[in-house]
Protein backbone atom coordinates (compact mmCIF):
# COMPACT_ATOMS: atom_id res chain seq x y z
CA UNK A 1 0.00 0.00 0.00
CA UNK A 2 2.67 2.55 0.65
CA UNK A 3 3.64 2.30 -3.25
CA UNK A 4 0.37 2.83 -4.30
CA UNK A 5 0.37 6.48 -4.37
CA UNK A 6 4.00 6.31 -6.10
CA UNK A 7 2.40 4.45 -8.47
CA UNK A 8 -0.50 6.45 -9.42
CA UNK A 9 0.19 8.87 -12.89
CA UNK A 10 -0.31 12.20 -12.03
CA UNK A 11 -3.03 13.74 -14.40
CA UNK A 12 -0.93 16.34 -15.77
CA UNK A 13 2.06 13.67 -16.70
CA UNK A 14 -0.30 11.10 -18.14
CA UNK A 15 -1.97 14.20 -20.62
CA UNK A 16 1.87 14.27 -21.55
CA UNK A 17 2.53 10.71 -21.92
CA UNK A 18 -0.88 10.36 -24.25
CA UNK A 19 0.55 13.31 -25.73
CA UNK A 20 3.79 11.79 -26.66
CA UNK A 21 2.48 8.55 -27.96
CA UNK A 22 -0.28 10.02 -30.36
CA UNK A 23 2.42 12.55 -31.67
CA UNK A 24 4.61 9.27 -32.16
CA UNK A 25 2.29 7.56 -34.26
CA UNK A 26 1.60 10.35 -35.84
CA UNK A 27 5.12 11.50 -37.05
CA UNK A 28 5.51 7.59 -37.65
CA UNK A 29 2.50 7.34 -40.61
CA UNK A 30 4.87 9.70 -42.42
CA UNK A 31 1.64 12.07 -42.80
CA UNK A 32 2.65 14.76 -40.15
CA UNK A 33 6.37 16.06 -39.25
CA UNK A 34 7.12 17.15 -36.04
CA UNK A 35 7.30 21.05 -35.80
CA UNK A 36 7.92 21.63 -31.48
CA UNK A 37 6.56 21.35 -27.93
CA UNK A 38 5.08 22.82 -24.96
CA UNK A 39 4.59 20.50 -22.58
CA UNK A 40 5.69 23.45 -19.74
CA UNK A 41 2.38 25.21 -20.79
CA UNK A 42 -0.72 25.27 -18.56
CA UNK A 43 -2.22 22.68 -20.92
CA UNK A 44 0.56 20.81 -22.97
CA UNK A 45 0.66 20.72 -26.42
CA UNK A 46 2.51 19.48 -29.67
CA UNK A 47 2.42 21.66 -33.39
CA UNK A 48 2.51 19.06 -36.15
CA UNK A 49 3.06 19.86 -39.70
CA UNK A 50 0.65 17.83 -42.26
CA UNK A 51 2.91 16.48 -45.54
CA UNK A 52 1.97 18.12 -48.70
CA UNK A 53 2.13 21.22 -50.25
CA UNK A 54 0.89 24.83 -48.33
CA UNK A 55 -0.06 22.56 -45.52
CA UNK A 56 -1.19 24.56 -42.29
CA UNK A 57 0.39 23.56 -38.65
CA UNK A 58 -1.99 22.36 -36.56
CA UNK A 59 -2.25 22.26 -32.22
CA UNK A 60 -2.34 18.67 -30.99
CA UNK A 61 -3.64 18.78 -27.60
CA UNK A 62 -5.48 16.41 -24.88
CA UNK A 63 -8.57 17.44 -22.87
CA UNK A 64 -8.15 21.06 -23.28
CA UNK A 65 -10.68 23.33 -22.94
CA UNK A 66 -9.15 26.56 -24.25
CA UNK A 67 -9.32 25.73 -28.04
CA UNK A 68 -13.26 25.44 -27.04
CA UNK A 69 -13.73 29.03 -25.42
CA UNK A 70 -11.08 30.48 -27.92
CA UNK A 71 -13.32 29.53 -30.63
CA UNK A 72 -16.35 30.31 -29.02
CA UNK A 73 -15.10 33.50 -28.73
CA UNK A 74 -13.94 34.04 -32.22
CA UNK A 75 -17.26 33.16 -33.43
CA UNK A 76 -19.15 35.78 -30.97
CA UNK A 77 -16.54 38.31 -32.36
CA UNK A 78 -17.99 37.90 -35.81
CA UNK A 79 -21.66 37.92 -34.74
CA UNK A 80 -21.48 40.82 -32.60
CA UNK A 81 -19.04 42.97 -35.18
CA UNK A 82 -16.70 41.38 -37.75
CA UNK A 83 -14.25 43.76 -37.47
CA UNK A 84 -13.65 42.45 -33.71
CA UNK A 85 -12.93 39.04 -35.19
CA UNK A 86 -10.80 40.16 -38.09
CA UNK A 87 -8.49 42.59 -35.85
CA UNK A 88 -8.25 39.43 -33.16
CA UNK A 89 -7.03 37.08 -36.30
CA UNK A 90 -5.18 40.03 -36.99
CA UNK A 91 -3.22 40.16 -34.11
CA UNK A 92 -2.65 36.86 -33.32
CA UNK A 93 -1.06 36.75 -36.86
CA UNK A 94 0.92 39.65 -36.02
CA UNK A 95 2.12 38.23 -33.35
CA UNK A 96 3.22 34.52 -34.79
CA UNK A 97 5.10 36.62 -37.30
CA UNK A 98 7.12 38.54 -34.64
CA UNK A 99 7.63 35.41 -32.88
CA UNK A 100 5.90 36.82 -29.52
CA UNK A 101 3.56 34.19 -28.90
CA UNK A 102 5.45 31.07 -27.97
CA UNK A 103 4.51 30.42 -24.15
CA UNK A 104 7.54 28.13 -23.65
CA UNK A 105 9.82 31.28 -24.48
CA UNK A 106 7.55 32.86 -21.50
CA UNK A 107 5.47 34.78 -24.07
CA UNK A 108 1.38 35.31 -23.99
CA UNK A 109 -0.48 32.88 -25.66
CA UNK A 110 -2.43 33.26 -28.35
CA UNK A 111 -5.45 32.93 -26.63
CA UNK A 112 -4.29 35.38 -24.29
CA UNK A 113 -3.54 37.80 -26.93
CA UNK A 114 -6.96 37.45 -27.81
CA UNK A 115 -8.29 38.38 -25.09
CA UNK A 116 -6.48 41.46 -25.07
CA UNK A 117 -7.93 42.28 -28.37
CA UNK A 118 -11.60 41.87 -27.27
CA UNK A 119 -10.25 44.04 -23.80
CA UNK A 120 -9.41 46.63 -25.97
CA UNK A 121 -12.58 46.54 -27.93
CA UNK A 122 -14.54 46.90 -25.07
CA UNK A 123 -13.02 49.56 -23.01
CA UNK A 124 -9.78 51.40 -25.91
CA UNK A 125 -12.16 52.86 -28.05
CA UNK A 126 -13.23 56.22 -25.64
CA UNK A 127 -14.32 58.51 -28.13
CA UNK A 128 -16.41 56.07 -30.37
CA UNK A 129 -17.61 53.72 -27.09
CA UNK A 130 -17.11 50.35 -26.73
CA UNK A 131 -17.43 48.10 -29.88
CA UNK A 132 -18.05 44.46 -27.67
CA UNK A 133 -20.30 44.18 -24.37
CA UNK A 134 -18.74 42.52 -21.35
CA UNK A 135 -18.26 38.96 -20.84
CA UNK A 136 -22.25 38.16 -20.39
CA UNK A 137 -23.01 39.64 -23.78
CA UNK A 138 -21.37 36.48 -25.20
CA UNK A 139 -23.91 33.62 -24.96
CA UNK A 140 -22.13 30.71 -26.06
CA UNK A 141 -18.50 31.82 -24.16
CA UNK A 142 -20.25 32.67 -20.75
CA UNK A 143 -22.10 29.13 -20.84
CA UNK A 144 -19.07 27.95 -21.56
CA UNK A 145 -17.66 29.39 -18.20
CA UNK A 146 -20.76 28.34 -16.76
CA UNK A 147 -22.03 31.60 -16.44
CA UNK A 148 -25.17 32.05 -18.40
CA UNK A 149 -27.22 34.75 -18.63
CA UNK A 150 -29.95 32.50 -20.18
CA UNK A 151 -30.10 34.85 -23.37
CA UNK A 152 -28.17 36.33 -25.50
CA UNK A 153 -27.87 40.30 -24.39
CA UNK A 154 -28.41 42.73 -27.28
CA UNK A 155 -25.32 44.73 -28.12
CA UNK A 156 -25.56 47.91 -30.02
CA UNK A 157 -21.88 48.53 -31.26
CA UNK A 158 -20.43 51.54 -31.62
CA UNK A 159 -21.22 53.95 -34.70
CA UNK A 160 -17.79 53.73 -35.73
CA UNK A 161 -16.79 53.74 -39.25
CA UNK A 162 -12.99 52.76 -38.30
CA UNK A 163 -11.19 50.36 -40.53
CA UNK A 164 -9.52 46.67 -39.26
CA UNK A 165 -6.09 48.18 -39.75
CA UNK A 166 -6.47 51.36 -37.92
CA UNK A 167 -8.36 49.53 -35.21
CA UNK A 168 -4.81 47.28 -35.05
CA UNK A 169 -2.93 51.23 -34.87
CA UNK A 170 -5.52 52.08 -32.11
CA UNK A 171 -4.90 48.53 -30.48
CA UNK A 172 -1.02 49.01 -30.03
CA UNK A 173 -1.10 52.78 -29.29
CA UNK A 174 -3.69 51.64 -25.80
CA UNK A 175 -1.13 48.94 -24.89
CA UNK A 176 2.04 50.76 -25.41
CA UNK A 177 0.83 54.48 -24.21
CA UNK A 178 -2.70 54.11 -22.78
CA UNK A 179 -2.94 50.93 -20.56
CA UNK A 180 -1.17 51.06 -16.90
CA UNK A 181 0.45 47.73 -16.71
CA UNK A 182 0.84 48.53 -13.43
CA UNK A 183 -2.27 49.36 -11.87
CA UNK A 184 -4.83 47.65 -14.09
CA UNK A 185 -5.68 44.57 -14.84
CA UNK A 186 -7.86 42.82 -18.13
CA UNK A 187 -11.01 41.34 -17.45
CA UNK A 188 -13.13 41.12 -20.42
CA UNK A 189 -15.82 39.66 -17.59
CA UNK A 190 -16.37 43.38 -16.56
CA UNK A 191 -15.80 45.23 -19.86
CA UNK A 192 -14.90 47.99 -17.83
CA UNK A 193 -11.18 49.59 -16.52
CA UNK A 194 -10.35 49.15 -13.29
CA UNK A 195 -7.60 47.72 -11.05
CA UNK A 196 -7.03 44.00 -10.49
CA UNK A 197 -8.58 42.50 -7.62
CA UNK A 198 -6.65 41.68 -4.07
CA UNK A 199 -7.09 37.97 -4.89
CA UNK A 200 -5.41 37.98 -8.21
CA UNK A 201 -1.74 36.10 -7.98
CA UNK A 202 0.88 38.85 -8.84
CA UNK A 203 2.54 38.52 -11.94
CA UNK A 204 6.34 40.50 -12.60
CA UNK A 205 6.43 41.27 -16.39
CA UNK A 206 10.43 42.01 -17.12
CA UNK A 207 12.09 43.31 -20.26
CA UNK A 208 14.09 41.45 -23.10
CA UNK A 209 16.57 42.66 -20.36
CA UNK A 210 15.22 40.27 -17.58
CA UNK A 211 16.04 43.50 -14.96
CA UNK A 212 13.58 46.31 -15.92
Amino acid sequence: RGTKASLSLDERQLQKSALRAFTDRLVASGDFKFRRSAFSADEPKVTLLPSGEGAVPIDLAINSTTPLHNAALLMECGRLDPRAQALALLVRRWTRDRGICHVAKGHLSPYAWTLLTIYFLQVGLEEEGPILPAFKGFAVSSSLAGKATGHALQHQAAGTGKSVGTLFMDFVRFYSSSFDFRNEAVSIRTGKRAPPGLALPLHIMLCEDGKS
